[in-house]
């Protein structure tokens, strides 16, 4: 991009973005366009993964399994019920093993060819 020739200068580089220039912090911009706010929001009509990002920005990395205690390692965040929708509360951290059972057990499992 060719440059105009002018020159800013900058006194507080802490707003700066990464092209350089100034950002001024616009929480009423941000917030209008935050969840539901946002012309892109799908509700409860998101896919498995974009649901599954959101549970994670909003509960954080599960830590350790809600049935065994284990902690650290691979964990899931698993929907109770398989309906999923988004409602924080309807959300558990297990580990793969604890997942798999929990499913096996609520009949929530998806079954393969043959079984």
């Amino acid at each position: 991009m060719p440059t105009t020739g002018k020159t800013w200068k900058v006194k507080d580089t802490s707003r700066m973005n990464h092209k350089g220039t100034v950002g001024i912090p616009r929480p009423d911009v941000t917030k209008r366009f935050t969840g539901e706010g946002n012309p892109l929001w799908k509700g409860d009509k998101v896919n498995y993964r974009a649901l599954h990002s959101w549970v994670e920005r909003w509960l954080g990395k599960a830590s350790s399994c809600s049935f065994c205690g284990k902690e650290g390692g691979r964990l899931h965040w698993a929907n109770k019920d398989h309906l999923y929708k988004r409602n924080l509360i309807d959300w558990i951290s297990l580990c793969p093993a604890c997942h798999g059972y929990y499913d096996k057990q609520h009949n929530l499992r998806k079954h393969k060819k043959g079984e």
